[in-house]
């Protein structure tokens, strides 16, 4: 019986949502030969009840964290229990950067007596711009270099990523597992349509994301009116302002905060089109969840996009970084009901080549043969 565990530092986000997509793939493997444990600095009820209910071994630093002395006590903790399992486990994987990971050279150095086989998920190639504070960043962006460089093999959802570091210091280490759909609630059955159409913005608001393009390209729509979902946090005033004058064209509902599972659910069932204007992309959390809810996305033209989608097909892509191309997408797809059929019968099409039971077939072949 092949042992795994995944570890996971974090208090919310995409990296909690991947996580349990991973596991949900290994509970959907019926022919696994892995025997998974997951360990998480917080305490998650969905993952506590999850793995509870599938025979899976779970468990958590702290239910709860509240202040900067306790954050720093319970990482303590947690970097300890990462070196007890270094002893007991044979293949852990660290499935988000976290500032606790600078301790990974001690953990290859215990490994190196334990034949423990230590793997890291790698998000992002290298300068990826991850927070907006500048100081976290720099933190952030030193984490994934010595994890990068002190754990045993690299893995990446993305293989536009993984290219990102095939002439690196870590060519030889690299592995391609995969991503799968996301949705925030049971996957709908059947594409959404609302009766009028109305495009989503999805996304934490940093820069690369492009909500100034897409705020842009409305700004030159005069002739009609949108109805438009911006659903993200931290978003700049000055984008708040804009968007608020907008909304004498446009209908436009804007939520500038951390939304839970269940609203963003809600939303993404409201919602017929995504717009993902991004200067730059990684692997894309919004593009997997749009696939996830069967609804076809208007992006822009980068590799790690086209990784994913197909223009005409199942989405229109834009010129990166142009307004007007973007405004062009967005009115052809408002307008032409032959297109909204066609991209929602191919976005289900393209959904179904995404599967996270396959990404945790690929980790298992990997940490068998290591």
């Amino acid at each position: 019986m092949n042992k795994l565990t995944l570890l996971f530092s974090g208090k919310r986000g995409g990296g909690i949502t991947d996580l349990t997509n991973i596991i949900n793939g290994f509970i959907g493997n019926k022919h696994t030969q892995t025997r998974l444990s997951v360990i998480t600095l917080r305490r998650f009820s969905h993952l506590e009840e999850l793995c509870s209910k599938n025979n899976i071994s779970y468990s958590y630093t702290t239910a709860e964290c509240n202040n900067i002395i306790k954050e720093f006590c319970v990482n303590i903790i947690f970097i300890l229990t990462i070196t007890k399992n270094i002893f007991f486990a044979k293949n852990i994987i660290f499935t988000m950067t976290h500032p606790n990971l600078l301790f990974l050279p001690l953990y290859r150095l215990i490994s190196f007596f334990t034949n423990c086989r230590l793997y890291y998920i790698r998000h992002n190639p290298t300068g990826f711009r991850h927070v907006t504070n500048s100081l976290k960043n720099i933190l952030i962006v030193l984490t994934d270099y010595i994890a990068s460089m002190f754990s045993h093999r690299l893995l990446f959802f993305s293989r536009n990523v993984l290219q990102c570091f095939e002439q690196s210091l870590y060519k030889d280490k690299l592995y391609y597992i995969g991503f799968g759909i996301n949705s925030f609630n049971k996957i709908p059955s059947t594409p959404c349509s609302p009766s009028a159409q109305t495009f989503i913005f999805f996304g934490r608001c940093l820069p690369y994301k492009g909500l100034d393009i897409l705020i842009e390209a409305l700004n030159l729509i005069n002739d009609r009116s949108l109805n438009l979902i911006v659903a993200s946090n931290s978003i700049p005033m000055e984008y708040i302002n804009k968007l608020s004058k907008l909304k004498d064209k446009h209908t436009i509902d804007i939520f500038n905060e951390w939304l839970d599972d269940d609203r963003l659910d809600i939303l993404f069932k409201k919602s017929s089109c995504a717009i993902l204007p991004y200067r730059a992309i990684s692997q894309s959390g919004p593009v997997l969840t749009s696939m996830g809810y069967n609804i076809p996305i208007i992006a822009s033209n980068l590799a790690g996009v086209k990784e994913y989608l197909t223009d005409l097909e199942d989405s229109l892509l834009f010129i990166s970084e142009d307004p007007a191309s973007l405004k062009e997408k967005i009115l052809l797809f408002n307008d032409s009901a032959d297109i909204q059929n066609k991209l929602r019968k191919g976005i289900i099409s393209t959904a179904k080549k995404f599967s996270w039971k396959n990404v945790s077939i690929n980790i298992e072949n990997l940490t068998t043969d290591d």
